[in-house]
């Protein structure tokens, strides 16, 4: 037991040597060195991306306005929009959030404002209670009131010469009558000069409701809101609402009509109460068509590239290996078999039979990786077959045969390890290639829609017909070049040190 570890040690101590030495030389290499810090920095990209920006690269969207440009052409073309969210806590989770709100009441004593903890409206089970509730009784406030207004709102300055890619508003209410009373609402903005723009008007409400919305979205790309403000679908709202800079209000106003001479009461819960303008510009690369953030995807693309380039890479050169060792060391009919399969392949095109494959098997990532692995192996067989051919040959091949050593143990102690150095070399050279063809396939409309890839990202260019975009187009192609560039350089200085006939004295 004492000698097979004291073996082991050795064994380990004289690959950490070998390591050490090929390292030192890798080292001298400048190419070498060059590559392996350009992937260094990709690694630590992928690793870091979680880190380096909070949104989800696939299901974040609508952050800002749809193609819009990053955050740094407002200083370069002077001028431009950012996002602005006046309303902090929406859903009145506190009880702070009530008083953030601006509230008018005519007359000033006709309703009681409070927070309600114990109502409010959520999308599921889990989320927290918590609403603003109105509650007028004319029955405690006197019998002259007839007609009780409330505005609620928020002022917020917008300091931009360009107007908002578009505006949107939410709310969401209930309410009970008990008596005669009727209670509307209606959704306004108003700009600094003074003008008034009716977003929505409801119907005139006289029974209960459960929780609702308004009867159409309050957006200003919403049809409604467009007949509503400019008479036509044709145009932006928001060049005509949002046409100057100052401080502009957006509210809800309430009206209640009480003609019940016994007296009425009317409660009314207000949740989710939020309004909010997309600017023109986002980020260090701006959004796409989606409005979800192009850096994002940038940078999680990263990771799909390195694993996509990777594993397609060992599949192809882990089967060329055995491909190869197997049809040199034996030679014969496996020999003649195996070389023409592989003839076979490497004559058929390549990218279109990936694209009716990958039409055909469904665009998975996966099924990507399978594709590329088992299509890209033909090479790395030839050229170890012709290194097998003569290793083989050798005297210590023939020193195994005589002591008695079977060929599954002369292939694997003394064959696959000859081939090592050669497909490590091979294997760096064709992550590239990887990398290449799932970009192709996705640019083709190929890939896989929910995972971010840059042949993705170029994909959506395209077909949002946002090639003009530079911002959007040129990052992932660099960043396709770069990490091609990396995996090249290093496979060269791969070769280069573990070829004796390439390395450098």
């Amino acid at each position: 037991m004492e000698r097979k570890i004291s073996v082991r040690r050795e064994r380990l101590k004289l690959l950490a040597k070998k390591l050490n030495e090929y390292w030192l030389l890798y080292k001298r290499n400048r190419k070498g060195m060059l590559g392996l810090g350009i992937l260094l920095f990709f690694i630590g990209m992928a690793i870091l991306a979680p880190y380096l920006t909070p949104w989800d690269p696939v299901n974040t969207r609508e952050l800002a306005d749809h193609r819009a440009k990053p955050e740094w052409m407002i200083g370069i073309e002077g001028h431009g929009s950012l996002n602005i969210e006046p309303v902090k806590d929406s859903d009145f989770l506190n009880p702070s959030s009530v008083e953030e709100w601006m509230i008018n009441v005519t007359p000033s004593n006709a309703v009681s404002i409070v927070h309600d903890p114990n109502e409010g409206y959520r999308l599921t089970e889990k989320e927290s209670l918590g609403c603003m509730l109105i509650e007028y009784n004319r029955a405690l406030k006197g019998n002259g009131t007839k007609t009780i207004t409330l505005l609620i709102g928020k002022k917020f300055n917008y300091p931009y010469n360009d107007p908002p890619g578009r505006f949107e508003a939410t709310l969401y209410w209930k309410h009970e009558i008990i008596g005669n009373a009727r209670c509307r609402f209606s959704f306004s903005i108003v700009t600094p000069s003074g003008v008034e723009y009716v977003i929505w008007e409801s119907s005139t409400f006289t029974v209960n409701v459960s929780w609702r919305k308004p009867d159409y979205p309050l957006d200003a790309w919403s049809p409604q809101v467009k007949r509503r403000i400019l008479g036509t679908l044709l145009g932006e709202v928001c060049n005509v609402v949002f046409n100057e800079t100052g401080t502009y209000m957006f509210y809800l106003k309430i009206t209640i009509l009480d003609d019940d001479p016994d007296g009425s009461i009317v409660k009314i819960w207000l949740d989710r109460y939020w309004f909010k303008t997309y600017g023109k510009n986002w980020g260090l690369l701006g959004t796409d068509i989606f409005g979800r953030d192009l850096f994002t995807r940038l940078v999680h693309g990263s990771r799909i590239s390195l694993i996509i380039g990777i594993l397609a890479a060992i599949l192809a050169v882990g089967l060329g290996v055995l491909v190869g060792v197997v049809s040199g060391y034996f030679g014969g009919f496996i020999d003649e078999a195996l070389m023409r399969f592989t003839d076979i392949l490497l004559v058929l095109p390549g990218l279109p039979l990936l694209i009716v494959l990958t039409a055909v098997l469904g665009p998975n990532i996966w099924n990507v990786v399978l594709l590329v692995g088992l299509l890209g192996w033909m090479g790395i067989a030839r050229v170890v077959r012709s290194q097998v051919l003569s290793l083989k040959e050798r005297s210590f091949v023939e020193a195994a045969r005589a002591a008695g050593a079977d060929d599954f143990y002369i292939i694997l102690k003394h064959i696959i390890p000859q081939v090592v150095p050669l497909a490590y070399a091979y294997l760096a050279l064709s992550i590239p290639s990887a990398i290449l063809t799932e970009a192709a396939l996705s640019f083709l409309g190929l890939g896989d829609p929910t995972v971010p890839t840059w042949g993705q990202m170029l994909y959506d260019a395209w077909y949002s017909q946002s090639l003009v975009d530079w911002w959007w187009v040129v990052p992932p192609g660099i960043c396709i070049g770069l990490i091609s560039l990396a995996f090249v350089l290093i496979g060269y200085a791969l070769d280069e040190i573990l070829n004796p006939r390439l390395r450098r004295r």
